[in-house]
Protein backbone atom coordinates (compact mmCIF):
# COMPACT_ATOMS: atom_id res chain seq x y z
CA UNK A 1 0.00 0.00 0.00
CA UNK A 2 1.15 3.65 -0.51
CA UNK A 3 1.89 3.98 3.35
CA UNK A 4 3.83 0.54 3.43
CA UNK A 5 6.01 1.80 0.39
CA UNK A 6 6.42 5.12 2.41
CA UNK A 7 7.77 3.37 5.54
CA UNK A 8 9.84 1.43 3.26
CA UNK A 9 11.96 4.26 1.92
CA UNK A 10 11.41 6.42 5.19
CA UNK A 11 9.42 8.99 3.37
CA UNK A 12 7.40 11.50 5.96
CA UNK A 13 5.06 12.68 3.33
CA UNK A 14 2.54 11.10 0.45
CA UNK A 15 1.34 13.00 -1.95
CA UNK A 16 -2.07 12.41 -4.79
CA UNK A 17 -3.43 14.01 -7.56
CA UNK A 18 -6.71 14.17 -6.48
CA UNK A 19 -8.35 17.46 -7.17
CA UNK A 20 -10.60 18.27 -4.09
CA UNK A 21 -13.93 17.69 -6.09
CA UNK A 22 -14.37 13.37 -5.69
CA UNK A 23 -14.78 10.60 -3.44
CA UNK A 24 -11.13 9.42 -4.08
CA UNK A 25 -9.57 11.91 -1.92
CA UNK A 26 -11.33 10.86 0.94
CA UNK A 27 -10.16 6.92 0.17
CA UNK A 28 -6.86 7.96 -0.31
CA UNK A 29 -6.33 10.47 2.97
CA UNK A 30 -8.67 8.22 5.82
CA UNK A 31 -6.90 4.84 4.48
CA UNK A 32 -3.64 7.14 5.34
CA UNK A 33 -4.54 8.64 8.10
CA UNK A 34 -5.71 5.52 9.61
CA UNK A 35 -2.05 3.64 8.73
CA UNK A 36 0.14 6.39 9.95
CA UNK A 37 -1.57 9.42 11.72
CA UNK A 38 2.11 11.28 11.14
CA UNK A 39 2.54 11.37 7.65
CA UNK A 40 1.96 14.31 5.80
CA UNK A 41 -0.69 14.11 3.04
CA UNK A 42 0.22 16.68 -0.02
CA UNK A 43 -2.28 17.45 -2.35
CA UNK A 44 -0.85 19.38 -5.03
CA UNK A 45 -4.29 20.22 -7.01
CA UNK A 46 -6.09 20.71 -4.07
CA UNK A 47 -3.94 22.77 -2.70
CA UNK A 48 -2.00 24.87 -4.99
CA UNK A 49 -3.19 27.94 -7.12
CA UNK A 50 -4.24 26.10 -9.60
CA UNK A 51 -7.88 27.47 -10.75
CA UNK A 52 -8.29 25.25 -13.56
CA UNK A 53 -7.56 22.15 -15.68
CA UNK A 54 -5.53 24.02 -18.75
CA UNK A 55 -3.09 25.78 -15.99
CA UNK A 56 -2.58 21.90 -14.55
CA UNK A 57 -1.92 21.23 -18.09
CA UNK A 58 0.51 24.49 -19.03
CA UNK A 59 2.33 23.67 -15.56
CA UNK A 60 3.09 19.81 -16.55
CA UNK A 61 4.27 20.76 -20.01
CA UNK A 62 6.40 23.25 -18.62
CA UNK A 63 8.21 21.25 -16.04
CA UNK A 64 7.86 18.46 -18.82
CA UNK A 65 5.99 16.36 -16.70
CA UNK A 66 4.49 13.28 -18.78
CA UNK A 67 0.86 13.58 -18.85
CA UNK A 68 -1.96 12.29 -21.25
CA UNK A 69 -3.82 14.98 -22.20
CA UNK A 70 -3.54 18.53 -23.68
CA UNK A 71 -5.73 21.95 -24.56
CA UNK A 72 -7.50 20.59 -26.69
CA UNK A 73 -8.64 17.01 -25.10
CA UNK A 74 -8.34 17.93 -20.98
CA UNK A 75 -10.10 15.05 -20.20
CA UNK A 76 -9.43 12.96 -16.37
CA UNK A 77 -9.80 9.39 -17.39
CA UNK A 78 -9.39 6.65 -15.26
CA UNK A 79 -9.43 2.79 -16.71
CA UNK A 80 -9.38 -0.52 -15.01
CA UNK A 81 -10.53 -4.17 -15.71
CA UNK A 82 -14.02 -3.18 -15.26
CA UNK A 83 -14.56 0.10 -17.17
CA UNK A 84 -13.76 3.75 -17.77
CA UNK A 85 -14.66 7.40 -16.27
CA UNK A 86 -14.28 10.45 -18.66
CA UNK A 87 -14.65 13.82 -16.95
CA UNK A 88 -13.12 17.44 -16.87
CA UNK A 89 -13.16 19.76 -20.17
CA UNK A 90 -16.47 20.67 -22.36
CA UNK A 91 -18.19 17.65 -20.31
CA UNK A 92 -18.03 20.35 -17.01
CA UNK A 93 -21.28 21.52 -19.03
CA UNK A 94 -23.97 19.84 -18.43
CA UNK A 95 -25.68 20.95 -21.79
CA UNK A 96 -23.18 19.57 -23.76
CA UNK A 97 -23.09 16.95 -25.46
CA UNK A 98 -20.03 14.34 -24.87
CA UNK A 99 -17.61 15.16 -27.82
CA UNK A 100 -16.75 11.69 -30.39
CA UNK A 101 -13.14 11.93 -28.43
CA UNK A 102 -14.70 10.95 -25.11
CA UNK A 103 -15.47 7.27 -26.85
CA UNK A 104 -12.93 4.60 -25.75
CA UNK A 105 -13.44 1.39 -25.18
CA UNK A 106 -17.34 1.72 -26.21
CA UNK A 107 -17.62 2.29 -30.62
CA UNK A 108 -20.42 5.39 -30.13
CA UNK A 109 -23.71 4.32 -31.55
CA UNK A 110 -23.30 5.67 -35.38
CA UNK A 111 -20.10 2.99 -35.58
CA UNK A 112 -21.32 0.34 -33.62
CA UNK A 113 -21.69 -2.91 -35.47
CA UNK A 114 -25.10 -3.13 -37.35
CA UNK A 115 -24.99 -7.06 -36.53
CA UNK A 116 -26.70 -8.12 -33.78
CA UNK A 117 -25.21 -10.15 -31.12
CA UNK A 118 -26.66 -12.74 -28.84
CA UNK A 119 -25.27 -13.97 -25.40
CA UNK A 120 -26.22 -16.62 -22.55
CA UNK A 121 -24.83 -15.64 -19.14
CA UNK A 122 -24.47 -19.16 -16.84
CA UNK A 123 -24.50 -17.92 -13.31
CA UNK A 124 -23.03 -20.38 -10.51
CA UNK A 125 -24.73 -19.31 -7.00
CA UNK A 126 -25.47 -15.60 -8.15
CA UNK A 127 -21.32 -15.53 -9.87
CA UNK A 128 -20.88 -15.45 -13.74
CA UNK A 129 -19.00 -18.38 -14.60
CA UNK A 130 -20.01 -19.45 -17.96
CA UNK A 131 -20.24 -17.58 -21.64
CA UNK A 132 -22.42 -19.50 -23.97
CA UNK A 133 -22.09 -22.51 -22.27
CA UNK A 134 -18.56 -22.21 -22.31
CA UNK A 135 -16.58 -21.92 -18.42
CA UNK A 136 -14.77 -18.60 -18.35
CA UNK A 137 -12.37 -17.80 -15.42
CA UNK A 138 -13.34 -14.47 -13.59
CA UNK A 139 -11.06 -12.09 -15.34
CA UNK A 140 -10.88 -13.47 -19.13
CA UNK A 141 -14.80 -13.56 -18.74
CA UNK A 142 -14.98 -9.47 -17.59
CA UNK A 143 -12.47 -9.01 -20.64
CA UNK A 144 -14.60 -11.00 -23.66
CA UNK A 145 -17.64 -9.06 -22.47
CA UNK A 146 -15.64 -5.85 -22.66
CA UNK A 147 -14.90 -6.54 -25.73
CA UNK A 148 -18.21 -7.74 -27.28
CA UNK A 149 -20.50 -4.55 -25.10
CA UNK A 150 -17.81 -2.40 -26.76
CA UNK A 151 -18.32 -3.60 -30.56
CA UNK A 152 -21.97 -3.13 -30.15
CA UNK A 153 -22.38 0.39 -27.83
CA UNK A 154 -22.98 -1.10 -24.95
CA UNK A 155 -22.62 0.33 -21.80
CA UNK A 156 -22.04 3.57 -21.94
CA UNK A 157 -23.43 6.15 -19.28
CA UNK A 158 -23.42 9.54 -18.69
CA UNK A 159 -24.13 11.20 -15.44
CA UNK A 160 -24.70 14.04 -12.49
CA UNK A 161 -23.32 12.74 -9.68
CA UNK A 162 -24.01 14.04 -6.15
CA UNK A 163 -20.92 13.30 -4.39
CA UNK A 164 -20.09 12.44 -0.76
CA UNK A 165 -18.26 15.81 -0.27
CA UNK A 166 -21.11 17.88 -1.53
CA UNK A 167 -20.40 18.59 -5.00
CA UNK A 168 -22.09 17.65 -8.37
CA UNK A 169 -19.87 16.48 -10.87
CA UNK A 170 -20.80 15.64 -14.65
CA UNK A 171 -19.23 12.09 -15.39
CA UNK A 172 -19.36 9.59 -18.59
CA UNK A 173 -18.65 6.03 -17.53
CA UNK A 174 -17.90 3.15 -20.12
CA UNK A 175 -18.42 -0.50 -18.55
CA UNK A 176 -20.10 -2.86 -21.56
CA UNK A 177 -19.17 -5.84 -19.08
CA UNK A 178 -20.87 -4.62 -16.08
CA UNK A 179 -23.60 -3.64 -17.62
CA UNK A 180 -24.40 -6.94 -19.23
CA UNK A 181 -23.60 -8.73 -16.44
CA UNK A 182 -26.55 -6.99 -14.11
CA UNK A 183 -28.89 -6.81 -16.44
CA UNK A 184 -28.21 -10.76 -17.19
CA UNK A 185 -28.50 -11.19 -13.25
CA UNK A 186 -31.67 -9.01 -12.99
CA UNK A 187 -33.25 -10.86 -15.17
CA UNK A 188 -32.30 -14.11 -13.76
CA UNK A 189 -33.46 -12.64 -10.47
CA UNK A 190 -36.61 -12.49 -12.08
CA UNK A 191 -36.79 -16.02 -12.96
CA UNK A 192 -35.63 -17.51 -9.32
CA UNK A 193 -36.97 -15.02 -7.05
CA UNK A 194 -40.37 -14.68 -5.13
CA UNK A 195 -41.90 -11.26 -5.01
CA UNK A 196 -41.47 -10.16 -1.69
CA UNK A 197 -37.65 -11.26 -1.76
CA UNK A 198 -37.25 -9.53 -5.27
CA UNK A 199 -38.14 -6.64 -3.76
CA UNK A 200 -36.24 -6.72 -0.47
CA UNK A 201 -33.38 -7.25 -2.68
CA UNK A 202 -34.18 -4.12 -5.33
CA UNK A 203 -34.25 -2.30 -2.11
CA UNK A 204 -31.45 -3.16 -0.37
CA UNK A 205 -28.99 -3.35 -3.50
CA UNK A 206 -29.85 0.43 -3.68
CA UNK A 207 -28.91 0.88 0.34
CA UNK A 208 -25.50 -1.06 -0.26
CA UNK A 209 -24.52 0.74 -3.74
CA UNK A 210 -24.95 3.89 -1.93
CA UNK A 211 -22.38 2.62 0.66
CA UNK A 212 -20.11 1.34 -1.66
CA UNK A 213 -19.80 4.48 -3.61
CA UNK A 214 -19.26 6.69 -0.47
Amino acid sequence: SLVSVAHQVGAKAVAHGCTGKGNDQVRFEVTARIFDPSLEIIAPVREWEFKTREEEIAYALEHKIPVDVNRKSPYSIDENLWGTSIEAGVLENPWAEPPADTYRSIRSPEKASAKPAYVTIGFTRGIPTHVNGKKVAPIALVEQLNKLGGLHGVGRSDMIESRMVGIKSREVYEAPAGTILLKAHEECERLVLDRELLQFKQSISARYAQMVYA
